[in-house]
């Protein structure tokens, strides 16, 4: 349940910082549009970018919400093999126009089918190896390595 909390408040902070950098992009623009020169609303930018990665940072460094990516493209996962810390949410996204899945072969996990944009989330508790596959499509294959 702990992971639970914590997943929800790491997504809770990241759009929160999504919706600061969109307001300030706003700001600089209409600074801009009012006369403030361009370099001064440019460098504004990067501070808070500064910022938001600092925070991801901080919060991958204490163990609160690391995350990782896979994408499902060209009838393959993208990478194929991923080496991760416990506790880390692994997310799934499928970019092909035909269904795929991620299927643990141990069945810990299964996406079930994913259509074209949809994802899966799965947090890895446990150090190990874990492989899987596309239940659809069985040459496509992939594994996760779990570390401490």
């Amino acid at each position: 349940m702990k992971i639970n909390k914590l997943f929800v408040l790491s997504i809770s902070l990241s759009l929160l910082l999504m919706a600061a950098c969109t307001t300030l992009q706003v700001q600089t623009q209409t600074s801009e549009t009012v006369g403030m020169g361009s370099t001064q609303a440019m460098t504004e930018m990067p501070t808070m970018e500064a910022q938001a990665a600092s925070t991801s940072d901080t919060m991958a460094n204490n163990g609160n919400a690391a995350k990782s990516d896979i994408t499902i493209q060209n009838f393959a996962f993208d990478p194929a093999a991923l080496t991760v810390k416990v506790g880390t949410t692994v997310t799934w996204t499928n970019q092909d126009s035909v269904q795929h899945s991620a299927t643990s072969d141990n069945g810990i996990f299964d996406s079930g089918l994913l259509s074209k944009g949809q994802s899966f989330s799965y947090t890895f508790s446990q150090a190990g190896e874990y492989t899987y596959h596309c239940s659809i499509h069985p040459k496509m294959v992939g594994s996760i390595t779990v570390t401490q």
